[in-house]
């Protein structure tokens, strides 16, 4: 079937022809022969690189191009939404029925915000708990969409992202039922089951536009679930490092999944020298020049000095912990073909699409923190890394290698991962905490909500589905007694409304055990200006949306001793060793204290502490809010001032200063020291003086003097206005 067949405008077909496509693959016509462009409901279950994006751009391409409808695109992490916002540009290229074109937005953060900016989107890429967040503020928005895309499916059965995936879910089926719902996921056991849940077609099929060969490395050689096989050349010997190597020899790339980050980094450093003298001198031309964006990216840490020696030598380690500027530019360098073997942790096969020629698997097992030791990974798990590998338009093949180390663990490879068939899905919504957050947003979408409707709501759950009604109806019950016990939620008659703390939380997007933990302290203070910042920062640390929590080692304990006696008289709570760790990076950050430093005196990696510092920004905000709506004004005037110290990492007197664009803390802090203390100061000084000060130049002299104009012009003109 060829793309100018197609029921889709024509400007979005001339612009996918010039992009290079033509004819489509077999699981995209298959998508199309099930009703994909005739508004039909499908789960399209296919491998990875196997051209469900495209799929999702024709249904989006004929909703623009012949309706008033508008799409939504939800996926489960912020750099898959950017990732699909880039790709989906091509859409703006269609014309809509007013002549008009559409407009591409995305949004994933920010989840006290009710979207008012998002209205004039006609393609809205949202992370599912945006989404999510959105219903709870004006559940309105979800009649908007004429088609929701629904990405990553098989996360349903996450235990981190699966509850929320189902409730939105759920709340697309049943606020929305006559709108197309086109879910995207992996190959799983269950399809027919997670179709049928969602009253869709199931279209299943296992091809891929560049074939998979999957084997296993034992003694020398690599043996392919094909019958093939080939030795390892000698030299690095069947380790990782030696097999990614013999793929670059032969014009590929690799990647290679590593069990935890340090041995990422360890495996990138042993590799740099035997890959640089693979490069040309072009390559290396371009890797210098990403060496040093990184070291100008973010702060200087031993990390990023690292990671600079391994991309300068074509070669590079990704992972949770690197600063999101670097990880980008470990992305960029490797999609180029300039990093020939990126090490990695698995969290890059649930992200962004870094296809290998060659994927290695240096070990199946995984640090599981619940159970406190390592397992096995899950069939799903070896499935999303070994898709990787086969980079479309480069390879005509790709390779998925597991690492044996005897012939009983070779052969348990195969049975297990190479012939294996990926988990069924499961719910996640079973956790009663999880489960009461959740029936909490569905009742704070409405002014008022029956218990039959509620009911209703539930039973259109998968965990319903699996699970059998009276099982959900128990948990409903639970949670529905925990609400009202806690005045959160009111019932008038078997009508349930969220009361007016009810109703903040839940569109605050925070556990209802958070909420309740906040005010119940805020009772305690009361209202007050004395400087608990500490305390409120210990409160926000202590709460169970926080996590995870960085607990003490060993190595902490006179830190930690130090810590508690210079500043336990300020703490609201007594100092845990689950959470200490986390008070302590987060008050060395807040009063200027360098990744570099943290990560040297706690071990706290730049990406772990920058996740940390967001989700305490959120919390503090969270705080502040439940403050307000208690009428406490002095209070929340000195947590929203913690908010602001927390989410810039400077001490109060630099808050002005790191208000002004292109002036972060380090600057903020040069300019403090030389004498400009203010704003003021900053508008009424010469150009001259201001790019003297240490990191500032007279580009970004002229840029902060002109804001600080500004914004010195616009208070006076408000002052006057008072006056």
């Amino acid at each position: 079937m060829q793309i100018f067949e197609l029921a889709v405008p024509r400007t979005l077909k001339e612009k996918l022809t010039e992009q290079g496509y033509r004819e489509l693959y077999p699981t995209q016509e298959e998508a199309v022969r099930a009703g994909l462009l005739e508004g039909k409901n499908l789960l399209l279950s296919t491998p990875t690189a196997s051209g469900k994006t495209l799929v999702a751009m024709l249904a989006a391409g004929k909703v623009l191009g012949e309706s008033s409808g508008r799409v939504a695109y939800l996926a489960p992490l912020r750099a898959l939404a950017y990732e699909k916002f880039e790709e989906f540009q091509v859409l703006e290229e269609a014309t809509r029925p007013n002549g008009k074109r559409p407009r591409i937005m995305v949004s994933t953060g920010d989840f006290d915000s009710a979207g008012e900016s998002l209205l004039s989107a006609d393609v809205l890429i949202l992370t599912n708990e945006k989404f999510d967040s959105l219903t709870r503020q004006k559940p309105e928005w979800v009649r908007r969409f004429s088609l929701f895309i629904i990405d990553e499916v098989h996360l349903l059965g996450d235990k981190e992202r699966g509850a929320t995936l189902e409730i939105v879910v759920a709340k697309v089926k049943t606020m929305n039922p006559n709108a197309q719902i086109l879910a995207l996921s992996a190959t799983v056991q269950n399809g027919a089951q997670i179709a049928e849940w969602l009253g869709a077609s199931h279209v299943s099929l296992n091809w891929r536009p560049v074939p998979l060969k999957e084997g296993v490395a034992y003694q020398g050689k690599i043996y392919f679930s094909d019958g093939s096989y080939f030795e390892v050349p000698a030299g690095e010997g069947l380790t990782p490092t030696g097999i990614a190597l013999d793929a670059v020899r032969n014009g590929g790339q690799s990647l290679v999944f590593a069990e935890t980050r340090k041995r990422a980094v360890a495996l990138a450093l042993g590799a740099t020298k035997l890959v640089s003298r693979l490069l040309s001198f072009d390559e290396l031309a371009r890797l210098r020049e990403a060496g040093s964006e990184i070291l100008s990216g973010a702060e200087e840490t031993a990390i990023s000095r690292m990671l600079r020696d391994c991309v300068v030598s074509g070669v590079a380690f990704h992972h949770a912990g690197l600063a999101a500027a670097h990880r980008r530019i470990v992305e960029k360098e490797f999609k180029e073909g300039r990093v020939k073997i990126l090490f990695a942790t698995p969290t890059v096969s649930a992200g962004v699409n870094l296809p290998a020629r060659r994927v290695i698997l240096a070990s199946v097992n995984r640090y599981d923190s619940n159970l406190g030791m390592n397992r096995p990974i899950e069939v799903m798990d070896y499935k999303q890394m070994s898709g990787r590998a086969g980079r479309p338009k480069y390879d005509s093949y790709g390779e998925a290698v597991l690492l044996a180390h005897d012939e009983d663990e070779m052969r348990a490879f195969f049975d297990v991962y190479v012939k294996g068939v990926p988990e069924a899905i499961r719910s996640q919504l079973y956790a009663s905490s999880t489960f009461r957050k959740h029936t909490l947003g569905v009742i704070a979408t409405s002014s008022k909500t029956t218990e039959r409707e509620l009911r209703d709501f539930f039973m259109n759950t998968l965990l319903a589905k699996q699970t059998g009604e009276e099982s959900v109806a128990e948990k409903l019950e639970a949670s529905l007694e925990y609400l009202l016990k806690n005045l959160l939620v009111s019932d008038e008659g078997g009508v349930l409304k969220p009361t007016r703390l009810g109703k903040r939380i839940a569109t605050l997007y925070i556990d209802p055990e958070t909420g309740l933990f906040f005010t119940k302290l805020l009772g305690k203070t009361g209202d007050t200006d004395e400087d608990l910042s500490l305390g409120y920062l210990e409160a926000v640390i202590a709460s169970p949306d926080f996590g995870p929590k960085m607990q003490l080692r060993a190595k902490d304990q006179p830190e930690y001793e130090a810590f508690e006696e210079a500043h336990g008289s300020r703490l609201l709570l007594p100092m845990e060793e689950d959470w200490a760790r986390s008070l302590m990076v987060l008050s060395a950050w807040m009063n200027e204290t360098s990744d570099g430093v943290i990560f040297e005196l706690y071990g706290v990696e730049p990406g772990d502490l920058h996740r940390s510092v967001e989700m305490a920004e959120w919390l503090c905000y969270s705080f502040r809010e439940l403050a307000k709506l208690e009428g406490m004004k002095r209070t929340s005037r000195v947590i929203d001032l913690l908010r602001l110290r927390v989410a810039m990492g400077v001490k109060p007197e630099l808050i002005p200063l790191v208000s002004l664009e292109g002036v972060g803390r380090v600057r903020a802090r040069n300019l403090f020291n030389a004498g400009f203390k203010s704003i003021s100061a900053i508008a009424n000084a010469r150009v001259g003086d201001l790019a003297r000060v240490q990191r500032i130049g007279e580009v970004v002299a002229n840029r902060i003097k002109k804001q600080a104009e500004e914004l010195t012009s616009r208070v006076a003109t408000e002052q006057e206005r008072l006056d």
